[in-house]
């Protein structure tokens, strides 16, 4: 999939509200952010691998398999990311990756529980300190 269907498939979720493990775009629906994935997956005309066993708060270790178990790849430091990646984030400074997001050209799409909804999120030092790393989707 091209990083441009990506982006286009993550927009989709914008506005959609938040519910914690929802997989339902739309104002009537509700997403956690690893509901965006699962939306981009499916248009994708993937199956996705959805475990929805997970805390609210995050858990690193399965959120990164969740990333492998639908075909995203690691990315390098060198690499870099660019718009259509998946970007892992720590929720708050002590804790282990619990949150991501997809860039796009202008900012992150994310579903987060303090945004109350799938919105753009513009990265600033907070996200940036968080950050830890990048994942890409096939053929991106």
């Amino acid at each position: 999939m091209q990083s441009e269907d990506v982006v286009a498939y993550a927009r989709e979720c914008l506005g959609t509200p938040f519910h914690h493990q929802g997989r339902v775009v739309g104002k009537d629906g509700g997403l956690d952010c690893v509901g965006v994935l699962i939306h981009i997956a499916k248009r994708c005309g993937r199956t996705p691998q959805d475990k929805q066993a997970y805390p609210r708060t995050g858990d690193g270790a399965a959120l990164r398999r969740c990333l492998a178990d639908n075909g995203l790849s690691l990315l390098s430091q060198e690499e870099g990311h660019r718009a259509g990646d998946v970007l892992l984030f720590r929720v708050d400074s002590r804790r282990s990756p619990g949150h991501v997001g997809v860039r796009t050209s202008d900012g992150l799409v994310q579903a987060l529980w303090k945004l109350r909804c799938c919105e753009i999120a513009y990265p600033d030092d907070l996200w940036l300190d968080r950050f830890v790393e990048a994942w890409r989707f096939p053929n991106g």
